[in-house]
């Protein structure tokens, strides 16, 4: 399943983390390219870690998609306006 979180602040980044670690794809988007940034920092420690200890693979980091364009969460979630 892909979840698609709508601000990568404390919180967006804690749900999408814990999206991620159980094997859904996850997307986030976030208005200020900043707190994208910030986001796949925090991430990639936690996930890094958890890489260290064996309870996550590799291939799960490359399940999370960032961006700070809202086109582009649309394009990842496949999205198409109403009748079209």
């Amino acid at each position: 399943m892909k979840v698609v979180i709508l601000g990568a602040g404390a919180m967006g980044t804690g749900i999408g983390q814990v999206a991620a670690q159980n094997g859904h794809e996850v997307g986030y988007y976030d208005a200020y390219p900043g707190a994208v940034d910030r986001s796949k920092a925090s991430i990639d420690k936690v996930f890094h870690r958890l890489v260290e200890k064996g309870r996550m693979t590799e291939a799960v980091k490359a399940e999370v998609t960032r961006t700070h364009e809202l086109v582009r969460v649309a394009q990842y979630c496949r999205w198409r306006r109403p009748g079209h």
